[in-house]
């Protein structure tokens, strides 16, 4: 997961997109590896060009999986961008690449916190 948090403009480019689509769907293929009832969760497509849904499709994933999570009360609200409207500025990429950042972590540490049992259940193995 390649993240940058220090965006000082807002030159955002299709390779950003997609970047930070990658580290959304990797977010979400964690989460479901942990959660069953993620499987509803949709992935980001790769883009070509960033058009004005383009922003909306990254804020909606990335509040769908806080929503799913439980997570609301630690996350800043996403946005919604309508046609014509300012898209991202360099505010708006570090928050969104901080906020998968922090739900990496966050999956990560519940993954590694599931206790597994050191034993079968059920008696000896079947030969």
């Amino acid at each position: 997961m390649i993240i940058k948090t220090d965006w000082i403009n807002g030159n955002f480019d299709v390779e950003d997109y997609n970047r930070i689509a990658n580290n959304i769907n990797e977010n979400i293929k964690l989460s479901n590896k942990i959660y069953e009832n993620m499987s509803s969760l949709a992935f980001i497509t790769r883009q070509t060009t960033p058009l004005p849904d383009v922003f909306n499709r990254i804020e909606t994933a990335l509040q769908s999986l806080i929503d799913k999570l439980g997570l609301n009360e630690l996350f800043e609200d996403t946005k919604k961008f309508n046609g014509n409207d300012v898209v991202w500025d360099a505010d708006d990429i570090n928050r969104i690449e901080r906020t998968i950042d922090l739900l990496n972590r966050l999956l990560i540490g519940q993954q590694n916190g599931i206790q597994r049992l050191s034993f079968r259940l059920g008696g000896a193995k079947r030969l």
